[in-house]
């Protein structure tokens, strides 16, 4: 799961959604916070396959045991390891309170996986073992079976959450609740491993590194804190934005942060100390994503305004290493073209290309070098929620506010795939593209 959480972005999506849908704004409202959806009636949790999909007493589908062959589901007789599946793939969530797992290749529905009650915010997928986490506006975290569509596991929170992180490889997933504190979750058992008390205020962004056990926290009143979860407490801690923050990135190996707030002000951070390294105002409105590259000082941000902005960001050495503030050697280019807001903006740094999806319904291929639209991929009826995008395929995966889930070749600007069949809008996603 990304690092940063979008789902301090989702009142600001729906004021446009109603804006261009004329579906009323309390509606959409209540569609997108209500935590206590009553389940459709056709929508029974016994029925959780589509068409040939079905599953009973004769088993999985011919669909779905292409889907499980590649890895055999589990360790097999000689103890190697389960790989991913060999073909594309993914796991959509929606407002309306399902997930849906694809197959890229035909456009397909393999699965239906219904039990929340309510809007899911986000989903993880560990491919290689079928298995995902999903994360929903009824406070609870699902563990899913994908081969058989079962809920594996609830993980009743009982309390308002904010965020998650899955850490796949530890088989941990770590919570954050309105009340301050952190939740770390044993996946394989469901039970809670240990819960730290983080003290009053609501964690709007969280990023975790697993490896050194440490949790950055941006606080609704605009303070920041380090926490060690080994040491148990807050390790450093600083007053940050006057305003909300919309979105947050960090480099644990460099010890560096670069959040946003609803101020319009973007500013970088050293953690270890909380000084700021660089403060920009670069929008006359909110900064929704942010991308940084670390390593070639550059950082690209996309705005409630229609905007991105692409900006150069140089660092003094010290003793032959970088240290120190940044500094902007010269003016930022903009990039303009959008008809509304910029809700996502996925970056390939090496070949200076990004994807950004705006309000607009609109998927723009830009070519940073030179601060141009490339592509223009259009078909959605409403904003998009957001993108996923594979490089090295040159496939990219939309997120609509209309419903659907749409698939496109990125040499040609066409949609391979329009994936329909959730009845709200695509709010989240898992791809893997092999």
């Amino acid at each position: 799961i990304e690092s940063n959480s979008n789902i301090a972005n989702y009142s600001a999506v729906t004021c446009e959604m109603a804006r261009r849908s004329a579906m009323p704004l309390a509606l959409l409202a209540a569609l997108c916070l209500c935590q206590t959806w009553q389940r459709p009636r056709w929508e029974s949790p016994s029925h959780n396959f589509i068409g040939s999909s079905a599953v009973g007493r004769f088993g999985p589908s011919r669909a779905v045991r292409q889907f499980l062959q590649p890895s055999q589901h589990q360790r097999g007789a000689e103890g190697k390891a389960a790989t991913s599946p060999s073909r594309p793939f993914a796991l959509s969530g929606s407002w309306d309170g399902t997930l849906r797992l694809w197959d890229l290749e035909t456009g397909k529905t393999l699965q239906k996986l219904v039990g929340h009650n309510g809007a899911i915010w986000r989903v993880s997928v560990d491919w290689p073992s079928h298995r995902a986490l999903s994360f929903g506006a009824d406070n609870s975290l699902r563990l899913w079976d994908l081969a058989t569509g079962q809920t594996l596991r609830e993980l009743c929170c009982g309390e308002l959450l904010q965020s998650v992180q899955v850490d796949w490889t530890s088989q941990q997933a770590l919570t954050a609740h309105a009340l301050g504190n952190l939740k770390l979750w044993d996946l394989t058992t469901g039970d809670v491993i240990d819960e730290f008390t983080c003290g009053s205020g609501q964690a709007l962004c969280m990023d975790v590194h697993m490896a050194s056990k440490r949790v950055l926290r941006a606080l609704t009143d605009g303070t920041f804190q380090v926490w060690d979860l080994e040491r148990r407490g807050v390790v450093q801690q600083w007053r940050g934005h006057s305003e909300k923050v919309t979105c947050m990135t960090a480099n644990w190996d460099l010890n560096i942060a670069a959040s946003a707030c609803r101020g319009n002000t973007v500013r970088l951070w050293d953690i270890t100390d909380g000084e700021t390294l660089l403060e920009l105002r670069p929008h006359t409105e909110p900064v929704l994503s942010l991308s940084v590259d670390w390593k070639r000082g550059r950082l690209l941000t996309a705005s409630e305004d229609h905007t991105m902005m692409l900006w150069d960001i140089q660092r003094a050495e010290r003793g032959g290493k970088a240290a120190g503030a940044f500094t902007l050697p010269k003016m930022p280019l903009w990039l303009q073209g959008h008809n509304s807001c910029v809700w996502d903006v996925q970056v390939d740094w090496p070949t200076n290309r990004a994807l950004s999806a705006g309000g607009d319904g609109i998927l723009k291929l830009w070519d940073l070098s030179r601060g141009v639209v490339e592509k223009e991929l259009s078909g959605h009826k409403e904003c998009l929620m957001g993108v996923h995008v594979h490089w090295e395929s040159k496939r990219a995966a939309t997120l609509g506010g209309d419903g659907t889930f749409r698939i496109w070749d990125l040499d040609t600007g066409r949609a391979l795939h329009v994936l329909e069949g959730h009845a709200g809008a695509v709010s989240c996603a898992d791809v893997n593209w092999r």
